[in-house]
């Protein structure tokens, strides 16, 4: 008796031992930018493709607004075994979003027993279990300068606070790209690197590897309008170009989130460029038809941290144009065409070298972006999530 006793407790410890125990929730239901989809969508879409071991042992939280727009992907989750639990939440920012969110993701991951928590953002609500944050947003790291946020100092004030009492109570912190990394190394230790995915289909172009010509070279500069983004050095920059000869076409989309500043831009754009290049915010098919309809991705600042449209450019047959530095080299390599930030001169002839190499630069940015894949965020993501668990 005693002997089949022992046995049986045996076989037990076995079956316990073999099964996965790390429970894992994914915070989605705040849907951060990420390339050519919001996060939450390429992340879901990493997970169906991937190569994620154990899929039953997550649990996604996704906004209702997002899972009634994404009913496929909820339902392709669900049948192989993720589980997704569809909350109404506030919209992030506000104050009932600080004061309940946190309440609310608590409660969803006391429901589903889970053992730790990974929130894609620079901060996360005070968890009972361990919980990984992905950093991404710099200006929660910087001191005050220039790049203060948009919305006073305040807010910017709250944001480094809230960001780094995350950090420093989380089990690891995550960033997407060396380059973030690096910038807040000193402050916290980051534990490894995952880079955003990419979507986009593949834009084929017809050119060949030969030179742009008898065509206007359209430059098209996808950004959030603020002063810490060098549009203004871009505008000089394709004036200057046009002025050496050059047939440029400058088109700036984004949110107008300074108003002072973009009025001086407008103004800026008149005297140099007699036309205003702003187009406003642009998204989804739009956004991927206008990245097609260009020749140049210009990027005015190396203030970025991961920097979706280098990759979403190269992955529509785009050359970037983008100042020189680590993050540059870290996501397009040797494919973009480097110039000395600030330097409206260095940046027109980095135009100039653009339409002469553009049509070899752009087989090779595509060829460069299919590194980039949502399969490869998910797939490296949960691997640190659960090695975190296990080295606790």
């Amino acid at each position: 008796m005693y002997t089949a006793h022992l046995m049986l407790r045996t076989l037990l410890g076995r079956k316990q031992e073999a099964t996965p125990t790390t429970r894992i929730l994914v915070d989605l239901s705040v849907t951060v930018i990420g390339g050519g989809l919001t996060y939450a969508e390429g992340f879901a879409l990493g997970l169906i493709s991937g190569e994620v071991p154990d899929r039953s042992m997550i649990v996604l939280i996704v906004s209702a607004d997002w899972a009634s727009t994404n009913e496929d992907v909820v339902r392709k989750l669900r049948s192989l075994g993720v589980q997704v639990d569809v909350v109404v939440a506030p919209p992030p920012g506000t104050w009932a979003a600080r004061l309940n969110r946190g309440r609310l993701i608590r409660k969803v991951a006391r429901r589903h027993r889970c053992t730790v928590a990974y929130f894609p953002r620079d901060n996360a609500p005070r968890m009972g279990i361990p919980f990984v944050i992905l950093v991404h947003n710099l200006y929660a790291w910087q001191t005050y300068s220039s790049y203060t946020a948009v919305g006073g100092r305040l807010p910017a004030a709250l944001l480094r606070l809230a960001t780094r009492r995350s950090a420093r109570s989380a089990a690891a912190v995550l960033a997407v790209s060396k380059a973030c990394a690096d910038r807040v190394s000193d402050k916290v230790l980051v534990t490894g690197v995952v880079h955003n995915g990419c979507s986009l289909e593949e834009a084929a172009r017809s050119s060949g590897d030969g030179p742009l010509s008898d065509v206007p070279m359209i430059v098209i500069i996808v950004a959030n309008i603020a002063p810490h983004k060098g549009i203004e050095v871009l505008i000089d920059g394709v004036a200057q170009a046009i002025a050496m000869g050059h047939s440029v076409e400058l088109q700036i989309y984004g949110t107008k989130s300074d108003p002072v500043y973009v009025r001086r831009l407008e103004a800026l754009a008149q005297a140099k460029l007699g036309k205003s290049p702003f187009r406003g915010p642009i998204y989804g098919t739009d956004l991927v038809d206008a990245y097609r309809a260009c020749h140049v991705l210009a990027v005015g600042s190396s203030f970025e941290t991961f920097c979706n449209p280098l990759v979403e450019g190269m992955r529509s047959g785009c050359v970037v144009v983008a100042p020189e530095s680590r993050l540059v080299q870290e996501i397009c390599g040797d494919v973009a065409i480097g110039y000395n930030e600030g330097n409206a001169g260095s940046f027109a002839l980095a135009l100039e070298a653009a339409g002469k190499d553009w049509g070899e630069r752009s087989r090779r940015g595509v060829e460069r972006s299919r590194a980039f894949t949502w399969a490869g965020t998910a797939e490296k993501t949960i691997g640190y999530v659960r090695d975190t668990v296990k080295h606790k």
